[in-house]
């Protein structure tokens, strides 16, 4: 959150409140900040962070998650299919289910601990 700032927040205060209402929302924001880089000052008004889950689930958290979906898999006998958990990650491997499919089988370990 770059602009949360009590600098800026008082900047933008001190305007006229016609000044304040302007379009696009976030320009203003932009322009009260003196020397805001041009590429954040000019990238586009609405941006999204959004997590590499499915890059870390193939990668560094792999270990885990065979973990988790395994416990899963012991703990949840009597609800899930029999190697319905490693099917999901076979699936997830192959490009042919949703990183989203992976990790619910991994949160249910986590619900389903004792």
């Amino acid at each position: 959150l770059p602009f949360v700032d009590h600098a800026v927040v008082e900047a933008v205060l001190a305007l006229p409140v016609d000044a304040r209402a302007g379009e696009p929302p976030k320009r203003l924001l932009r322009d009260i900040v003196p020397n805001l880089p041009p590429p954040i000052r000019d990238r586009a008004e609405k941006e999204t962070f959004t997590l590499p889950l499915e890059r870390w689930m193939a990668g560094p958290l792999r270990p885990r998650l065979d973990d988790l979906v395994e416990r899963a898999e012991m703990t949840l006998h009597g609800m899930l299919l029999p190697g319905a958990g490693r099917q999901v990650l076979a699936d997830f491997d192959a490009g042919h289910a949703h990183w989203s499919r992976a990790w619910a089988v991994a949160a249910l370990a986590t619900i389903a601990a004792p």
